[in-house]
């Protein structure tokens, strides 16, 4: 099945430049945080796409982003007795150097860096692991070189550079890139590039389901020279590598230092990231916090349904990190992790985006009525965002294929899956160049509050996440609420009306396809996630939906006239 997707855009070097430039006169730490993480994507995506290049301009700006973070860190952490950063010395000198950073319009491709937009990671969390394996190692013991693993490990290297420089220690950085496949990863580095160092440490936000891309830069080290007892591994968290790590890549995570720091363990000015949160919630709405809770991995369905029995089914690996603070007198605000600044939100802290909590019934199939279907329609066309590139429009469709071939052929076989190599054959360009502005089209992804109004949450921010879909034409909002609804041709119909009134149509040919791709891809991720899953109920709620996304497929294949299926479900 194809679930996991490698987010990236391409972009002009000279616009990336452009970018970095407008936020160089950052001051506060989130702001810092947001300079450093385009720098670093600056870093990697020079590199990867000129490997011969001048590298060292862009390793500056990444490094020096890094020191002026770290200072501002430190600036915050009283009990550490380092010597302070002049954080305006290194915010001028940093633009100074993207001052003569090449103005080029050559494209690139900016791999988005997993961990910092999806699942909550803080460079933070590698300041703190960095002093760590500094209080473990007598200073001036010997040169350190730190291997950061892109594209994430790009970013994560300058800060355990800036950490290390900071202690008084000797280092230098390079960045690298396994290669092969995904669960084998290898790299090749000569005894020049790796140099005489007396330690490696390398950096990464693994393990992941193999952990081969932190073991495939160990193994490259000690071929150049580097005792094994001489390297470390600086993760993102400290579990152990997933079901697809062979015994030598477990080995070596058996065997190897490991620098980790969990979030918990973090603290700005001495408070905890919830601490930070519930202060900020009370500024907001002018009252005490009562509670922070963690919502994160379907715990959002705690306090959205007053029943489990109700509770719809989740893809918790894929969900965002999302704390409710809640206040004495009741009111709350939604803190979720990565999803961007928007007209609802109301602050921003810590990366998180603070939203009203939307009191009220979250709604089900059973509510689609013609006319709430067609406010569903309407407000599709509302949140249509810009159109497709010309390259993105391909790329769309080459993700959006490859998943329904794929995910159909694991659950049909390759007969069935060979008509749809006939049907993309015969793709057209979508009528609708602009591109879906939700995502999350499900029933209970609307609220009925206690005034009668229909609220949309969860809204925006899902054109770029870890799956495979990425962004794609508004006809993938319109598949999705068909398909989510398990609307007929009446109840469709009504949807289209609501699209017609905001200016868009939908011939019926796309929206088979898109309903096609669509069924296809939820069927994949839920199937994934239910075997993932430790939780009896959560997998049974899984594997329901996936039943019924397998109807939705059968249903669409029968409207294109394949027949022959087994007995099936109704698909609503």
């Amino acid at each position: 099945m194809i679930v996991y997707g490698d987010p990236s855009y391409r972009q002009p070097l000279s616009a990336l430049v452009r970018e970095l430039r407008a936020v160089s006169d950052a001051s506060k730490l989130d702001d810092l945080r947001t300079l450093l993480v385009h720098a670093g994507e600056l870093e990697q995506a020079y590199r990867d796409e000129a490997p011969m290049g001048d590298i060292g301009k862009f390793e500056r700006v990444t490094e020096l982003a890094a020191t002026a973070f770290l200072g501002r860190w430190l600036e915050g952490q009283p009990e550490l007795t380092m010597s302070p950063i002049d954080v305006a010395e290194a915010l001028a000198n940093l633009s100074g150097a993207l001052d003569s950073m090449p103005v080029e319009d050559t494209p690139v491709t900016v791999k988005v860096p997993e961990g910092f937009a999806f699942y909550g990671l803080y460079p933070e969390a590698y300041c703190v692991a960095a002093l760590r394996w500094i209080q473990e190692h007598t200073i001036g013991s010997g040169q350190v070189l730190v291997i950061g693993i892109r594209s994430i490990g790009t970013t994560l290297s300058a800060v355990v550079l800036a950490t290390l420089r900071a202690g008084g220690w000797t280092a230098d950085r390079i960045t690298v890139r396994p290669i092969g496949h995904t669960f084998a990863r290898e790299l090749e580095l000569s005894m020049d590039e790796v140099g005489k160092p007396d330690w490696v440490l390398v950096v990464d936000e693994g393990p992941g389901l193999s952990g081969s891309s932190m073991a495939s830069v160990a193994e490259a080290v000690q071929r150049a020279g580097v005792a094994a007892d001489r390297i470390a591994f600086f993760p993102g968290h400290g579990g152990e590598p997933g079901p697809q790590a062979t015994e030598s890549v477990r080995r070596w995570w058996r065997e190897t230092p490991r620098y980790v720091t969990p979030s918990s363990e973090l603290r700005w000015n001495g408070r905890s990231l919830t601490e930070v949160l519930a202060e900020r919630t009370a500024v907001l709405l002018g009252g005490g916090v009562d509670r922070v809770e963690d919502l994160s991995g379907g715990m959002w369905r705690t306090a959205a349904y007053p029943d489990v029995s109700e509770w719809p089914s989740v893809t918790a690996p894929f969900e965002r990190t999302k704390y409710r603070a809640v206040l004495q007198d009741g009111r709350a605000v939604l803190w979720k992790h990565g999803e961007g600044r928007s007209l609802a939100t109301l602050d921003m802290a810590c990366g998180f985006a603070a939203t009203p909590w939307i009191e009220g019934r979250r709604l089900s199939r059973a509510d689609a009525s013609p006319t709430l279907m067609e406010r569903v329609g309407r407000y599709i066309a509302d949140a249509a965002g810009p159109p497709l590139s010309d390259e993105e429009e391909i790329a769309a469709r080459d993700r959006r294929w490859n998943i329904t071939y794929w995910n159909t052929r694991e659950v049909f076989g390759e007969s069935i899956a060979d008509k749809i190599l006939e049907w993309r054959d015969g793709d057209s360009d979508p009528l609708n160049p602009l591109r879906y502005g939700d995502g999350r089209l499900s029933p209970h992804e609307w609220v009925l509050t206690t005034d009668g109004e229909v609220v949309k949450t969860d809204a925006g921010g899902h054109d770029c996440d870890h799956t495979a879909v990425g962004p794609q034409p508004v006809t993938w909002d319109i598949a999705g609420a068909w398909v989510e609804w398990g609307l007929d041709s009446c109840g469709g119909a009504s949807l289209l009306a609501g699209l017609a009134s905001g200016g868009l149509v939908c011939r019926h040919e796309d929206l088979r396809l898109f309903r096609l791709a669509y069924a296809a891809f939820r069927l994949g991720i839920c199937s994934f996630c239910a075997d993932l899953s430790g939780d009896e109920k959560e997998r049974g709620r899984l594997r329901r939906d996936v039943e019924r996304y397998r109807n939705c497929l059968v249903g669409v294949f029968e409207e294109m006239g394949i027949t022959g299926f087994e007995a099936r479900l109704p698909c609503g």
